[in-house]
């Protein structure tokens, strides 16, 4: 169970703050509802039945900063997430998405990331729902990494290439 000033993760809006939880009136009555407020997009608010488990499931608590060089390792490795066929590869990435697995996007990014290569060698570009799912995992998992280091979305690709920088000895 999370508490009000929880910040979490949501698989389809990202980092979140608990603003509140509500008593909110629905069909069947009066339900109990976290009332999540995105945190880069402070327009935005998403609520959260307190008592659907599929919902809540997709609610973590964001990574800890000594996580955060572990994951940003996973981008350039070896995934295994490649599928073939474009209407599974779409089905298996959204649901992937939908988890907040934060591994596995991971590997998401890193076999869309291998693909646009290969396709960018070859004058071609990834499908439009490729793309779609390529900006989605990178957006959900770039805006934690900058949430939990503390530095500003838009540098997180410099600090992820200066990862692999560092890494390589370069």
């Amino acid at each position: 169970m999370f508490s009000v000033g929880d910040v979490v993760f949501y698989s389809t809006q990202g980092v979140c703050f608990i603003k509140s939880v509500e008593l909110r009136k629905n069909i069947s009555g009066q339900k109990k509802y976290y009332i999540l407020s995105p945190v880069f997009n402070e327009h935005s608010t998403v609520m959260v039945p307190v008592d659907n488990d599929m919902l809540t499931s997709r609610m973590h608590p964001v990574i800890e900063k000594k996580e955060v060089n572990k994951l940003i390792s996973l981008l350039k490795s070896e995934s295994d997430l490649w599928i073939q066929d474009d209407t599974c590869r779409r089905e298996e990435y959204k649901k992937i998405i939908l988890s907040g697995n934060r591994e596995k996007i991971a590997g998401v990014i890193s076999a869309l990331s291998k693909e646009s290569e290969n396709r960018r060698m070859c004058g071609k570009r990834l499908t439009q729902s490729d793309e779609y799912i390529f900006e989605q995992a990178k957006n959900l998992l770039y805006d934690e990494i900058a949430y939990v280091l503390e530095i500003d979305r838009r540098e997180i690709g410099n600090y992820i290439n200066n990862f692999f920088l560092d890494k390589s000895g370069v």
